[in-house]
C-alpha cells in the first residue's frame, strides 16, 4: 500500500496528515510539487493578465464614454448660446455693434461677455445686423485699424474701438462729432470722417 496514515495527538486536539510515497521520497499532498506548481503559477499568471486586460478595456470604454458625454454637453451648451445670439446682437446699439464687428474681423476676444463665449456664426450675425441697420463698414479697414477721409463712423469704431470721449454738435449743417482717442481727435460730419489731428 502506497499511503501511510499517521495520527498525531497534540494536547487535546488532533490532526490527520496524509503522506504519499513518491519515487524520490515522501511528499505531502498540499506540499510543493515542482511540475504541478509551475503549471499552477502559469495558470494564475495568465488569469491575472486576462483580468488586467479586462480592466484596461473597461477603463478605456469608460474614458471614451466620458469624452462623448463631455462633447455632447459642450455641443448642447454651444447650441443654447447660439440660439440666444440673434437676440443679443439685435439689442446692441450701433456703436457697440460696429466695435464688436471690428473685433470679430480681427479675431480678437470680443468685449461682450455673452457673445465672446459663442463660437461659429457671431461674425455673420454682426454683419447681417450692420446691413439691416444700413451701416457701412469695410472689413479691410477694420482689419488694418485704419481710417481715411470718407470712412464711416462704423468703420471708425470697427477700426479704433470706442473713444474715451465723444463731443457732439448739431446744427443746420447737420451733426458734427469729435471722437477723442487719448491724444488723437477724429472729426466726423453726418456719419463720415472729415479730418483728424494727433
Amino acid at each position: 500500500m502506497r499511503f501511510l496514515v499517521l495520527t498525531i495527538f497534540l494536547f487535546t486536539s488532533y490532526s490527520t496528515v496524509l503522506f504519499a510515497e513518491e519515487p524520490g521520497g515522501w511528499i505531502e499532498p498540499g506540499g510543493y510539487d515542482p511540475k504541478w506548481g509551475a503549471e499552477e503559477e502559469k495558470r494564475k499568471a495568465h488569469a491575472a493578465l486576462l483580468a488586467l486586460e479586462d480592466e484596461k478595456k473597461k477603463a478605456k470604454a469608460n474614458e471614451a464614454k466620458m469624452k462623448q458625454q463631455a462633447k455632447t454637453n459642450y455641443e448642447a451648451a454651444k447650441l443654447k448660446q447660439e440660439k440666444g445670439a440673434p437676440d443679443v446682437v439685435e439689442n446692441l446699439d450701433d456703436d457697440k455693434l460696429c466695435l464688436l464687428y471690428g473685433q470679430s474681423v480681427r479675431n480678437e476676444k470680443l468685449s461682450h461677455s455673452k457673445l465672446n463665449m459663442m463660437a461659429g456664426n457671431v461674425r455673420d450675425l454682426l454683419r447681417k445686423q450692420i446691413i439691416n441697420r444700413s451701416l457701412s463698414v469695410s472689413e479691410d479697414t477694420a482689419k488694418k485699424h485704419a481710417i481715411r477721409i470718407g470712412s464711416t463712423e462704423c468703420e471708425l469704431l470697427a477700426g479704433y474701438g470706442l473713444p474715451s470721449h465723444k463731443n457732439r454738435s448739431v446744427g443746420s449743417w447737420g451733426t458734427h462729432i469729435q471722437w477723442v482717442y487719448g491724444g488723437t481727435y477724429i472729426y466726423s460730419e453726418n456719419g463720415k470722417v472729415t479730418s483728424w489731428q494727433d
